[in-house]
């Protein structure tokens, strides 16, 4: 079924450079990443200090789920941090210099103490940051337990052509054990898949973490078999390629790293045709920003971007209004009483932020 064929109210989400994804009939709230960006600044989460290492517990917007964070800055600006959630554990690692896309993808691994790297996929979620892919237990405790029993680690990205300086572990077993505590406390039940347990290697006790040659034990194992591979992904549908391309596009011409985007399929062009409303967040630097643009549908699989417009301000949760002119979208900063409203005209040609007197 092509992917705008059903009633207009339908909406599309990216999340962080995600492909789109079907959603409900309703219009959902915009969802963060699978796992936030914890090396931001906070907007909702109770903090407190393990030993020089920060927990912070994220609640989720919408979703009745916490994520479990802690980081520590070092005094050359780097930081380390391990992500505790519902679909795993993970590695989070930030440098100010990085200056890396938001949602780009790339490989992120570790060497702790001089020992073998061990390698994941990992993606950016935040222009500063990098994180591995969230790895399920009993895997992501054996991953997180060679951090806990180490001294010194290194993080790079071949992508990248990144690689840390040594950095100190002071602490990080009493940090991930308040981890786990912060995951028990809130009850957040993490997916588990069990591998079939690979024979033990010569000379250690421990089983090897899947794809590494670190054992339990900390003693080097001989590599296992790599994973099967995941299926492929469906190749992206002309609409969510032109989507992709547009917010790209002007994150790429603002600098700025890609937040979260709202599709909403309607024939706003009067030409009897559905075209697409998206209404996105970019990051620019620490600053989010709401913007608006029309894909409008000329053709069979073809759209015209028209001009996009500046919101001034961030779009909160709420559906976005039709109106005869155009839409009305709610913005954060106004009260229950009154929100505070933006008014975007849209023609056949373009858009406008209807000023208010």
């Amino acid at each position: 079924m092509p992917l705008l064929s059903r009633a207009s109210s339908l909406a599309l989400l990216l999340v962080l450079g995600a492909l789109p994804a079907r959603a409900e009939e309703a219009p959902p709230a915009p969802l963060p990443a699978p796992l936030p960006a914890p090396l931001s600044t906070p907007q909702a989460a109770n903090s407190e200090d393990i030993g020089g290492w920060n927990l912070d517990t994220f609640k989720l917007p919408g979703k009745d789920e916490t994520i479990c964070v802690v980081t520590r800055e070092f005094d050359n600006g780097d930081r380390l941090g391990f992500v505790l959630g519902e679909r795993g554990r993970g590695i989070i690692y930030g440098q100010p210099g990085l200056k890396v896309r938001e949602g780009a993808e790339m490989d992120i691994g570790f060497s702790v103490d001089g020992r073998q790297p061990l390698g994941f996929h990992g993606v950016a979620y935040d222009p500063s940051a990098i994180m591995s892919e969230p790895v399920p237990s009993p895997e992501g405790e054996k991953v997180l337990a060679v951090f806990a029993r180490g001294q010194k680690a290194v993080i790079g990205s071949n992508a990248l052509k990144l690689r840390s300086g040594e950095l100190d572990l002071a602490g990080a077993e009493a940090a991930i054990r308040a981890l786990d505590a912060c995951g028990s406390a809130n009850n957040i039940q993490v997916v588990r898949i069990d591998p079939a347990a690979p024979a033990a290697p010569a000379g250690g006790s421990g089983a090897p973490v899947t794809g590494s040659t670190f054992a339990d034990d900390g003693q080097a194992a001989a590599p296992t078999a790599p994973p099967a591979a995941e299926p492929a992904q469906p190749e992206p549908t002309p609409v969510e390629t032109a989507i992709r391309d547009a917010i790209a596009a002007e994150a790429k011409k603002r600098s700025a790293g890609v937040g979260y985007a709202v599709a909403l399929p309607k024939d706003v062009t009067g030409d009897g045709q559905e075209d697409v409303v998206l209404v996105f967040v970019l990051l620019e630097g620490k600053v989010k920003k709401g913007y608006v643009t029309v894909l409008k549908t000329i053709g069979v699989n073809s759209f015209a971007r028209l001009n996009t417009v500046d919101l001034g301000g961030v779009p909160t949760n709420d559906p976005v209004i039709f109106t005869p002119a155009g839409i009305i979208v709610t913005m954060e900063g106004g009260t229950p009483a009154k929100p505070k409203e933006v008014e975007v005209l849209i023609t056949p040609d373009k858009l406008t932020v209807k000023k208010k007197k």
